[in-house]
């Protein structure tokens, strides 16, 4: 025992070594908040930076061992897949073990390995998502967690959560593309600390089959809504919150554009949103909806939403008009032939005063993401998050091969540009649309949070490039529903607007 403990303090006074070289050598500049640090172990461009330079290349494995390295009381961990034996991960969970860090792990029964053993062997208590009588681990345990320090009383400055799409595997730090958000606050890590200990089934050290939940019989019981350093984040667990509904709510809330990076992509009703958006813009050659697949999620995949936005016949819910498969939505060319693993989409990245919205975690965009597997989402809404997550989605949709130089509207806003009286229709508002050409017969369209077409309104010329309908939220088949409706001025692509029925 004492041999092997001094050859982990060697292992570890080396790797201490290597990290203070990486702190020496990251870019200086603004990278987050105080509080909030996101993270990428592929390229980034700072090209498009508005002011803070993302950091990427990061060595994410070296990376979170500084963290292990820095926990003084408690370690929780909550990984899908863990593995690599020579690895200088688990080297610090034992190293801080056997210092006194109180330490719980939780993996997915599939992903069964020797470094996961080699905690065991350590004495580290370990569970995976066979453990609860009567519940066989079909599903996956796909969470991507660590909490520090919560499960002290001293202070609460020490509190970090680190998530996101990261494995903590050889392949997946070295070849796939991930990234990583780190959070310190107490209510937060509390949030994340209730969901492990509800599939740990105790609060103390020792689990509990008799209380130890997973997938769906787990409860929504944890808070959402947070904000730290004046950010508000809401944090989703699955499948007990509704990860996919909450989602399609944030995607309701697209003034311009959507982006994203995403690893495995089959939910309809995420593309239906995304759709209603695209349509609710005009469909606009611009593209306000871009995004780069990965190669396993592609056209020929038969569950792939990228069929239905190219336009594909016999897909779930073809886009018309549809999307360029070689400028708008991309196959993915990671390097050494990793996965892109993200996770991620950017609501607004481009347009700061629209308060972006940047949404990651565990979750891949599926039926099984959404209903079965344990994960975890989180949403942050800030112009400078959002920013460095566009540095890397633009790296990854360059190297892709898309050319992009962003959504300028601003440039055609003299050609037309349509008013509302108000953005919440109560009883009635009056749609106003001043072009500078002259129209025949203008009309205004109406499309749902799905896509589809629900009204058509004719617009009445109140004088020279004037035209003015009154809409009391009729539908070409009767009074529609109340909910987020996008309108658009047939042929144009700058006279849009987003509305919410209320009745």
């Amino acid at each position: 025992m004492v041999n092997e403990i001094l050859i982990i303090i060697k292992k570890f006074i080396k790797f201490n070594l290597f990290f203070l070289l990486l702190l020496f050598f990251l870019p200086g500049r603004v990278k987050g908040t105080d509080k909030i640090k996101v993270y990428f172990n592929k390229s980034v461009d700072h090209s498009v930076s508005s002011g803070g330079e993302a950091m990427g290349n990061v060595a994410l494995d070296s990376l979170l061992c500084s963290f292990i390295h820095n926990a003084q009381y408690s370690i929780d961990c909550c990984i899908y897949s863990f593995s690599n034996p020579d690895w200088e991960v688990k080297d610090s969970l034992v190293a801080a073990y056997y210092r006194g860090v109180n330490i719980r792990f939780i993996y997915d029964d599939d992903h069964m390995n020797s470094v996961i053993q080699y905690l065991i062997n350590a004495g580290i208590p370990v569970i995976n998502d066979n453990f609860p009588p009567g519940y066989d681990g079909h599903y996956n345990m796909h969470n991507k967690f660590f909490i520090f320090d919560y499960r002290d009383s001293s202070s609460y400055t020490d509190d970090w959560v680190w998530t996101g799409s990261y494995n903590v595997t050889n392949w997946g730090t070295v070849a796939n593309a991930q990234n990583v958000v780190t959070i310190q606050d107490h209510e937060v890590s509390e949030a994340y600390t209730n969901e492990f200990e509800e599939m740990w089934g105790s609060s103390t050290d020792t689990p509990d089959s008799g209380t130890s939940k997973f997938s769906s019989y787990k409860t929504d019981n944890t808070q959402h809504l947070f904000t730290v350093d004046g950010i508000p984040i809401e944090v989703y667990f699955g499948p007990s919150d509704e990860i996919k509904d909450n989602m399609v709510n944030k995607i309701s809330t697209v003034d311009y554009e959507a982006y994203f990076c995403i690893f495995y992509f089959s939910h309809q009703d995420i593309s239906n949103a995304l759709k209603g958006v695209w349509n609710g813009m005009g469909g606009s050659d611009l593209s306000n909806i871009r995004g780069v697949f990965d190669s396993g999620c592609w056209l020929s995949n038969s569950g792939s939403e990228a069929r239905d936005m190219a336009g594909i016949p016999g897909s779930g819910n073809p886009w018309s008009p549809p999307l360029d498969t070689t400028s708008v939505i991309l196959v993915d060319n990671v390097s050494n032939n990793g996965l892109l693993h993200h996770k991620y989409m950017l609501i607004d990245a481009e347009h700061p005063e629209s308060d972006p919205w940047v949404l990651t975690g565990s979750t891949n965009w599926s039926y099984w993401g959404d209903n079965n597997n344990d994960e975890n989402s989180i949403f942050i809404q800030s112009s400078d998050i959002s920013n460095l997550y566009f540095q890397e989605w633009m790296a990854r949709y360059t190297e892709s091969g898309g050319e992009f130089s962003g959504i300028n509207l601003d440039e055609q806003k003299e050609e037309s540009r349509m008013e509302l009286s108000t953005r919440i229709i109560v009883n009635s508002t009056t749609i106003t649309l001043y072009t500078k050409n002259a129209l025949t017969c203008p009309t205004v369209n109406v499309f749902n949070i799905g896509g589809q077409k629900v009204a058509t309104l004719g617009l009445n010329r109140d004088g020279d490039g004037l035209y003015t309908t009154v809409w009391a939220g009729e539908g070409d088949k009767g009074s529609l529903p109340k909910g987020i409706y996008f309108l658009t001025v047939e042929g144009s692509r700058i006279a849009n607007k987003k509305v919410l029925l209320i009745r």
